[in-house]
């Protein structure tokens, strides 16, 4: 079986740990072609007789982007737009593509728990790739629905990320993916193991700052984007003055309520080199103290 690989990032050399990760193990599989399109067509001037040709010597195409806004980076809907005609991709005369294989990769900026009901982005990703579903049903192609995701690969300009955190998740992706391309390629089966379900716990803290904007500006913004990075949903972070305090007296602090994916989860970043100099930085010169606890997500098997 052939592959080719359709990678779609905006700047993936210099805006992108993850990402170019990603791409470079594509690149070392022996027999896998990895299409970039921003480096192949800059300009958005895409050559649809090149690609179409591509796409007829593959029996899988893998598509591998970012998830801007719900949904692909703009040259990789142009290319679906373009590439993907009546006549070559369907209609009555449009069958070229029929009986082969799609494989959706991406990375996800937000936390796992922040697409469900009660998060953010309120649905699951499933309910966000359905439109590539579809043009997979519409193109008589085989849509695989084992696709590969990783969530907590956030790049917000501004914020600092954990380095060695994003590498081990694009790592992790990579292995994952090559795993289920060289099956396919190699005609094999296979079928991914579904990790098992780990409980979140939740991180509550109360911080005496000595001057908030400084605290901000040296330590609550910087740890924000090693926060996202590592697929942690920032729940909520507010002064004591803009909180309603029902019952008893809440001192004069600083509030956050963070929701790690796992008790692991958290230990690595309370541990982990990057966050080390901002507590140090913290707890030394931008703090008078405060209260730091971490709370286990509520288990329904507690009331028997």
């Amino acid at each position: 079986m052939k592959a080719i690989v359709i990678f779609a990032h905006p700047d993936v050399d210099n805006s992108s740990i993850g990402n170019k990760i990603i791409r470079d193990e594509l690149k070392n599989v022996e027999g896998l072609e990895v299409r970039e399109l921003y480096k192949l067509y800059p300009d958005f001037k895409i050559d649809v007789q090149a690609e179409q040709d591509a796409l007829r010597t593959a029996d899988l195409i893998v598509l591998q982007f970012p998830f801007f806004w719900y949904s692909t980076p703009a040259l990789l809907k142009e290319w679906i737009d373009v590439v993907l005609t009546y006549g070559f991709a369907f209609g009555s005369t449009g069958k070229a593509l029929r009986g082969k294989e799609l494989l959706l990769s991406f990375t996800i900026g937000g936390a796992a728990e922040s697409y469900r009901p009660e998060g953010y982005n309120t649905y699951p990703i499933d309910e966000f790739i359905k439109p590539l579903e579809q043009t997979a049903n519409l193109c008589e192609m085989t849509f695989l629905q084992d696709y590969v995701y990783t969530h907590g690969m956030a790049n917000i300009p501004g914020l600092e990320y954990p380095r060695e955190a994003t590498i081990k998740l694009a790592k992790d992706h990579a292995e994952r993916l090559l795993t289920l391309l060289k099956a396919k390629m190699a005609n094999q089966d296979f079928k991914p193991e579904k990790p098992e379900k780990e409980s979140p716990v939740y991180f509550i803290a109360r911080v005496d700052t000595k001057d908030f904007d400084t605290y901000m500006q040296e330590y609550g913004l910087p740890v924000a984007g090693q926060l996202i990075g590592r697929g942690v949903e920032i729940m909520s972070a507010a002064a004591t003055v803009d909180l309603q305090v029902k019952e008893g007296e809440w001192p004069d602090c600083w509030n956050v309520l963070f929701k790690f994916p796992s008790q692991d989860a958290f230990d690595q970043f309370w541990s982990s080199e990057a966050y080390a100099p901002f507590k140090k930085l913290r707890r030394e010169k931008l703090s008078n103290g405060g209260h730091v606890l971490i709370m286990p997500a509520f288990n329904p098997d507690m009331l028997g």
